[in-house]
């Protein structure tokens, strides 16, 4: 019954679109821009690969992790993002607390844009490491895009952009990375500090947030404990002394096989 109603109040303001042609024009050219803009993009880019390339990612336990971690971090920003707007829209309209205000004034400031953009990096970016694959042209066309919008946004809004060359970091998605193990090992030994930790990096991230670095912009700043200028330390000659070798390609099979 209920549906019903709203079926006919539905069909009703349909109707009273046709004494408003303004509103109409509104409302059909909002439905053309989210379809040739957001709908249309989408599904080109979901029907190209054809259905082999989409078989191929169950086939590659490496792509599988890489998956199952983008999910699962898909999962904790969405119940996290929910929680804490359900949050704030219920002490908003329905509680009557002390400084409603202060909660009303944090909701505005997602809107306010900060004058400085931080992405992260890997020397991968400049340097073949074996096992990072695809994921070094990715970063490679970050630092550019960096650079490039970079001259944009700080010509015409002041707004400043770099990318952190961060030390190899056991993050969610840097978890799906062959090899990840091994390059932090092989990092740690080469640099004369060491790696630089996720809390490491983040205390860097924000001197960047400051106005001592308000002249920093159009950067890839690395911060990797010197591994980026060491060329062999003295630990990993000692490693080298006992012979290189090839075993990697042989026992991942990728990309040369037997």
């Amino acid at each position: 019954m209920v549906a019903g109603t709203s079926a006919r109040e539905s069909v009703k303001e349909m109707k009273r679109l046709k004494n408003e042609p303004l509103l109409l024009l509104v409302i059909i050219a909002i439905i053309l821009f989210v379809g040739i803009f957001v709908i249309y993009p989408v599904v080109k880019v979901i029907l190209f690969p054809d259905g082999g390339t989409y078989l191929e990612l169950f086939n590659r336990p490496r792509w599988l992790t890489a998956i199952k971690n983008s999910l699962f971090m898909t999962l904790v920003s969405t119940i996290s993002c929910t929680a804490v707007a359900f949050l704030f829209a219920y002490v908003i309209a329905r509680l009557d607390v002390p400084c409603k205000g202060l909660f009303r004034f944090i909701t505005l400031l997602p809107i306010v844009s900060p004058p400085f953009i931080v992405a992260l990096s890997y020397i991968a970016a400049q340097r073949t490491l074996y096992g990072y694959n695809d994921m070094a042209d990715a970063k490679a066309l970050l630092e550019s895009i960096a650079r490039s919008f970079g001259y944009i946004y700080g010509r015409e809004k002041h707004v400043r952009i770099n990318t952190v060359s961060q030390s190899p970091t056991p993050t969610t998605a840097g978890s799906g990375v062959l090899g990840l193990g091994d390059l932090m090992e092989f990092a740690e030994n080469m640099s004369p500090l060491g790696n630089a930790s996720a809390e490491d990096c983040a205390d860097y991230v924000l001197t960047l947030f400051s106005d001592l670095t308000r002249k920093v912009t159009m950067q890839n700043l690395y911060h990797d404990g010197g591994f980026s200028s060491m060329g062999m330390s003295r630990r990993a000659m000692k490693t080298y002394e006992k012979g290189m070798r090839f075993e990697d390609v042989h026992e991942n099979q990728y990309p040369f096989g037997k």
